[in-house]
């Protein structure tokens, strides 16, 4: 209901709307340098707006991270922390 009452509020339709916002997600996503990252993000979210279920982030390290690690990853490279932190988000699942 949020979608149908956010387009009319804009003047469009829920499709317009949908695919405005996956093309927002996907510009913001970008800039993390992460392009696996950024597909799978945008896909979920499309997918969740078209049917919203559920929608999951998760943290699936490799190996476990030291907060040492953490402090040591360059601000500028936030890629490198979504690698080591192992973060995905899926849709619907």
């Amino acid at each position: 209901r949020l979608l149908s009452y956010a387009a009319k509020m804009q003047g469009t339709d829920e499709a317009t709307l949908t695919g405005n916002i996956a093309a927002m997600a996907q510009l913001g996503l970008s800039q993390l340098g992460n392009a696996e990252f950024t597909a799978e993000t945008v896909g979920a979210v499309t997918a969740f707006l078209r049917e919203p279920k559920s929608i999951t982030l998760s943290l699936a390290p490799a190996k476990p991270v030291q907060m040492q690690e953490l402090m040591t990853i360059d601000p500028a490279k936030p890629s490198a922390a979504i690698d080591l932190l192992g973060v995905h988000v899926k849709a619907n699942d």
